[in-house]
């Protein structure tokens, strides 16, 4: 449906007797891709949404739809992190949490400060993520149960800083306790959903213990 849409708008644009102005064309395109990139998402085709999301960014430029510009750079990021690129995808979440200040818009800006945190955790920047995720608790604008949420990670994030200092403190010949550290990190991890993060630590314990 969005794929006919989206031909119906080329053909619109193109015809000589069209009454919608070319800046209304240009935010009805931009919304069509981005619903397009989102249903690729849903089905896991990661670079046709890819290729739908830079083409509404594109489209976007020239229009300012503050509102469009920020779900696409938030979806942007979303499928970034999926495939691993927190770094980029952090690119993208700061310019969807320009986009929501500039709105004024606590819920939007909860939204975004979410998924930061998880891209920092994929990143081991502990320190960074605690930030979001307290920006985030005091928004007041998520609904309660996605608060509730963030508050029990934010809680996991605090153990984890905790014993990341642990590890580093531990005596290299105290290989036992060392082992266990980095255990109760990976199991942290995995609880708050930063499962590649967890794997570094579970492979730094396996190193250790042969």
């Amino acid at each position: 449906a969005f794929l006919r849409a989206l031909d119906a708008c080329d053909r619109l644009a193109a015809s000589p007797h069209s009454t919608v102005s070319s800046k209304e064309m240009q935010e009805m395109a931009s919304r069509l891709h981005l619903n397009l990139g989102l249903v690729y998402d849903c089905q896991e085709d990661l670079e046709r949404a890819r290729e739908f999301f830079e083409k509404a960014l594109t489209i976007l430029k020239d229009i300012g739809d503050t509102q469009t510009a920020y779900r696409c750079h938030l979806s942007l990021g979303s499928l970034l992190l999926k495939e691993g690129q927190a770094a980029l995808a952090l690119t993208s979440f700061s310019h969807s949490l320009s986009f929501a200040r500039s709105q004024h818009s606590s819920a939007m800006e909860a939204a975004v400060l979410s998924e930061m945190s998880q891209a920092y955790l994929m990143l081991c920047d502990f320190e960074s993520a605690k930030s979001c995720l307290k920006k985030m608790c005091s928004a007041g604008a998520s609904p309660k149960p996605e608060v509730e949420a963030a508050q029990q990670q934010l809680r996991v994030v605090r153990k984890i800083l905790k014993h990341s200092v642990l590890v580093e403190k531990v005596r290299v010949e105290n290989v036992e306790e060392k082992i266990k550290t980095l255990d109760k990190l990976g199991d942290l991890c995995s609880h708050v959903g930063a499962y590649r993060t967890a794997v570094k630590f579970y492979t730094s314990e396996l190193e250790l213990a042969e």
